[in-house]
């Protein structure tokens, strides 16, 4: 596997899952709503084994810096800094919980709740590098709570002092009920919307291109853009609550002012929040309040043939689920969302992705600029997935991946043709390579013999292509319509420890990416869901 590569591999940090927020006067946060079936993964606690075994009960923040160590470390940091050794493939950045400042929040003051803590943590940051941790069991996000709470401090004269200590978050703001979003109301939020300068980063259409979005930085120094309405996630979630709360309670570290009701009137805030969905719905943007079909995704045993063919009718009986892809570095163009089928006939699994891609990109990676569109799902070996990142030491992981493009002719041949004028020499020490992009270490480049691949990990820099002889997978990929089909299969039965074990009746954590070689996705620049799992069908 080419392109799932070294330290670049750290950006498979990422992806979101998100829910409604409460529709009356209560805190407005992402929360969890989990579907029936729906699996989390946590044993509910102590952090070290033999304690649990003996009968001791270890403190929340004790259980939530195991929880820290495993899945938030090496993007957070150790002790929270924001700078760990996937922070630097990550845009925007991991944030920094020791500067005590955190963008969502539904208090009037600079510190969120706990439940606000625990909307981010179990929904993610939609659009960003920040995964969901729904999987995780409900005690265990909230020993994460504990833990990151203590990490939010900093030494001042000799001491420690604690953020959420000496600026207590206080009571959230209320939030009416929800209006009508009718046309009336919509043009009342345009008033309001021209009155407060929403334009000026905005744009008049919410394009994000206002006069003074060129230029814009954090308070960490990164180069921030406004949100456009048609293309991005809002930060905080898509719902109309999230969007009325973060109007009323900014987004910390950012341009993106509060306006309390000394600013503006709730009524007032909800008429803008009318526009601003009137003007996403009016530029094609994506639709608003879709979110994951939840942490479970079914393969279903099938009478027959298997279907191994993209455009098989067979498709159309198995269950379909949405999963949640998010940038890992942020781009205008992102995958959103991908279709996910599974089917088995009690030897071999078929899995079915498929995804909107404007125009199909393949291509041999012959000149440097040159990116394919890609897929790959990450299974882990382990019953309680590590590190979403490649895996860990303690939870190696399995990778399918399939590419676009295999090269057809021969490769000489082909860069004769797109470098007619090129020269023909001997170069002493070039290995015999005649690609300008394998010469630029561009890790797409090389021959390949098969669209698909199947690698493991276990952390950043170690994944290997699996010996050709335990190679079993097989698939294939077709582009009709503005949508990539691609289908994945494999014996249920593993071939070897490497492999993912899906006999019928198990439960297998996965994650999903896609690689959109047009909007140059390579390495750690792709889109990626969260975990999620496999559940093989008896």
């Amino acid at each position: 596997m080419k392109t799932f590569t070294r330290a670049s591999i750290a950006g498979l940090a990422v992806a979101a899952a998100w829910s409604g927020i409460a529709r009356v006067s209560r805190p407005a946060r992402l929360a969890a709503t989990p579907g029936k079936a729906d699996v989390r993964f946590g044993d509910e606690g102590p952090a070290c084994p033999m304690r649990k075994v003996f009968g001791v009960k270890d403190e929340p923040s004790v259980r939530g810096k195991a929880l820290y160590a495993s899945h938030c470390g090496s993007c957070h940091g150790a002790n929270g800094d924001g700078r760990g050794p996937a922070a630097v493939f990550l845009y925007p950045r991991p944030r920094d919980f020791t500067a005590g400042q955190f963008k969502i929040r539904s208090t009037a003051s600079g510190m969120p709740t706990d439940e606000d803590l625990f909307g981010v943590i179990t929904a993610g940051m939609p659009g960003s590098s920040m995964p969901a941790f729904e999987f995780l069991a409900e005690r265990d996000r909230r020993d994460l709570i504990a833990y990151v709470k203590q990490l939010s401090a900093k030494e001042e004269d000799g001491r420690r002092i604690n953020h959420f200590a000496e600026n207590p978050a206080g009571s959230s703001i209320p939030m009416p009920a929800v209006p009508d979003f009718t046309p009336e109301l919509a043009a009342k939020g345009a008033r309001v919307y021209a009155s407060l300068d929403c334009a000026n980063c905005h744009g008049p259409t919410g394009a994000g291109d206002g006069p003074q979005s060129v230029g814009m930085k954090d308070a960490w120094g990164g180069q921030l853009k406004p949100r456009s309405y048609s293309r991005d996630r809002f930060v905080g979630g898509d719902s109309p609550e999230a969007i009325y709360m973060r109007i009323a309670a900014g987004i910390g570290g950012t341009p993106m002012n509060a306006y309390p009701d000394s600013r503006i009137s709730p009524q007032d805030r909800w008429a803008l929040v009318a526009h601003i969905l009137a003007l996403r719905k009016a530029a094609g943007g994506h639709g608003v309040g879709q979110a994951d079909d939840g942490t479970s995704l079914l393969a279903t045993r099938c009478e027959g043939t298997l279907p191994t063919d993209p455009a098989d009718a067979a498709w159309n009986r198995a269950a379909q689920h949405a999963v949640m892809v998010n940038p890992v570095w942020r781009k205008n163009e992102p995958t959103r969302y991908v279709s996910v089928r599974g089917l088995h006939d009690g030897k071999r699994l078929a899995m079915l992705l498929e995804w909107a891609s404007a125009s199909p990109t393949g291509s041999a990676a012959l000149r440097v600029q040159d990116f394919a569109d890609s897929a790959a799902v990450q299974f882990s070996l382990t019953d309680r997935p590590g590190f979403l990142g490649m895996g860990d030491p303690f939870h190696p992981v399995n990778l399918w991946q399939w590419r676009a493009a295999v090269p057809k002719e021969d490769p000489l041949a082909q860069m004769a043709g797109i470098y007619p004028q090129r020269k023909r020499d001997i170069y002493p020490g070039a290995g015999g390579q005649y690609f300008s992009a394998a010469m630029a270490g561009n890790p797409l480049a090389g021959e390949r013999r098969s669209t698909v691949e199947e690698a493991n990990a276990s952390g950043f820099g170690t994944l290997s292509v699996q010996p050709a002889a335990e190679q079993d997978l097989a698939g294939s990929g077709a582009w009709v319509d503005g949508r990539w089909r691609v289908v994945f299969t494999r014996l249920l039965v593993p071939m070897s420890r490497r492999d993912a074990n899906l006999s019928p009746g198990r439960r297998v954590p996965l994650a999903l990416a896609i690689w959109d070689g047009r909007n140059g996705d390579r390495n750690g620049q792709k889109n990626v869901s969260a975990w999620h799992v496999l559940e093989v069908e008896k």
